[in-house]
């Protein structure tokens, strides 16, 4: 079973030198700044519309469209900010995508590699192989039941 761990150990090492497996409380905390920014921006410019209309009202003209423009741009920039969000979901999606086939073709590996190494140790010592699975079925048992 020694390929089999070195295997995992691998993946596992592997996964932690690049980053794979430390990364999603970064990407929560980035995303919750982001919508939190968002909301924001979108609060301020309904805000500073609701205020162009009050001063259309008004008959007040350079507050308003100054107004109106920094509301447009705080709408344009919250618009900016979710196609970014948008963005960084799909990325997210595709990389778990790609982490899922990963695993997949590790495990099939693996599973594969212990077939052999555990074939391989049932044929050589058949009362071993039996009294393990005893041993293993009865602690399951324990545990499930």
């Amino acid at each position: 079973m020694t390929v089999a761990t070195q295997l995992v150990g691998h993946v596992l090492v592997d996964k932690l030198i690049s980053g794979g497996l430390l990364t999603g409380a970064k990407q929560a905390a980035g995303q919750g700044a982001l919508l939190l920014l968002s909301g924001f921006l979108i609060c301020f410019g309904i805000g500073l519309f609701l205020l162009a209309a009050y001063w259309r009202l008004d008959v007040a003209n350079t507050p308003e469209m100054s107004a109106i423009t920094a509301g447009v741009i705080s709408f344009g920039l919250a618009a900016i900010i979710g196609g970014i969000m948008f963005l960084m979901a799909k990325i997210r999606q595709r990389k778990a995508q790609r982490l899922q086939r990963e695993i997949a073709d590790i495990l099939t590996t693996l599973v594969g590699t212990v077939d052999e190494d555990v074939s391989n140790a049932i044929r050589e010592n058949p009362k071993t192989a039996a009294l393990l699975a005893f041993l293993t079925g009865y602690l399951a048992s324990d545990r499930v039941l």
